[in-house]
């Protein structure tokens, strides 16, 4: 019987892996304008600069998935990443939104949120 690579009778396990709850910021894309979406978080940063250091966000595309706004995820990330933020995918997307998304190394969450 071939021994198992995870955990062998030799050694105890070097991880596990679980999945619990966990609450995240989400940015709820409403518009293509990063302009405008630069400018809106500036002023949300500015309100409370420690709760978005270091937070785990994720993108939230359902509202613009419809339309054929065409999302610059290189600025997106870049700007998000700027304000100390770490973006890690994105939700609720279309096939081309999904696919820049994935070309810049973000993952791609199936299923929309409702708010």
């Amino acid at each position: 019987m071939p021994a198992d690579p995870i955990r062998d009778s030799d050694s105890s396990p070097a991880f596990e892996l679980k999945a619990g709850p966990l609450t995240l910021p989400i940015l709820k894309l409403l518009s293509g304008d990063l302009d405008a979406v630069t400018k809106q978080l500036a002023l949300k940063v500015e309100q409370a600069p420690g709760f978005f250091h270091n937070a785990p966000v994720l993108i939230e595309l359902q509202s613009v998935a419809n339309t054929d706004t065409a999302v610059d995820f290189a600025l997106l990330v870049g700007l998000l990443r700027g304000y100390g933020m770490i973006p890690f995918g994105v939700r609720g997307g279309n096939e081309q939104q999904n696919g820049m998304a994935e070309m810049m190394e973000l993952a791609v969450l199936s299923g929309t949120f409702e708010n």
